[in-house]
This record gives C-alpha cells, structure tokens and sequence, in this order.
C-alpha cells in the first residue's frame, strides 16, 4: 500500500470537476483532434476557461481509489466505464438517440461513487 499523505480536499477537487462538466461538450470530449504542427505558442493559454471532462474526472477518481481502496465507489466506477465506452460508440456510430439520459446516468454513477468515498472516510 502506498504511503503518501492524504489530501482531505481530493475528493473535492473530483467533485468539483464533475460538476464543471458540460454535458453539452461529452460527446467533444471524447474526440482526438489531429493537432496542430505549428510549434509556436504551446503552453496553457488555451486551457484556461476549458472545462473538464468525464475521462479526466474518471481518471483522478481511479487513481484515488487505487490508493484508498472501496469496493462500492469501485463498483459504480466500472459501471461508469461501461457507460463511456456505450457513449464513445454512440458518438462514433452518430447516434445521438438516449446519449443524453445516458449521459445523467453516468454523472450520478460518478456523484453515488464520491459519496462512497465520503462516507468510508467519515468511519474511518
């Protein structure tokens, strides 16, 4: 088990990037762009105002829970993987046809899978 300190405002810090997802942006976030070749100007001008996605919130809660680890929040989390990978196919097969209760579904997975955290260290 990892011995690293803990950081009480973690799970707040994935909270608060769930609640900055636009459910509008999903399906763009889970595009690839080519990118650009021009290599003048890289940096973090452009990412400033951008919100987060679902796979940047699902990554940090992933490693979370490999440190501190909680069956019922890891339960929701792969549940939650399913409905990114139903999403991404939707998205690619350009069915837009339920992505949107989909996508709810996937951000309470996300909400019931924090309070699991919460709650398993409030009884700690």
């Amino acid at each position: 088990m990892p011995t690293e300190p803990q950081r009480p405002n973690e799970i707040d810090s994935i909270e608060m990037m769930l609640n900055s997802v636009n459910d509008e942006d999903v399906p763009v976030a889970l595009t690839f762009g080519a990118g650009d070749d021009d290599k003048k100007g890289k940096g973090k001008k452009g990412m400033k105002g951008r919100k987060h996605s679902f796979r940047k919130v699902i990554h940090r809660l992933s490693k979370y829970l490999s440190n501190h680890p909680n069956e019922e929040a890891q339960s929701a989390l792969d549940a939650v993987k399913v409905n990114m990978a139903t999403i991404k196919e939707k998205f690619k097969n350009k069915d837009k046809e339920g992505l949107r209760e989909l996508v709810k579904e996937t951000r309470q997975l996300l909400r019931k899978a924090i309070k699991a955290v919460r709650k398993a260290r409030k009884s700690d």
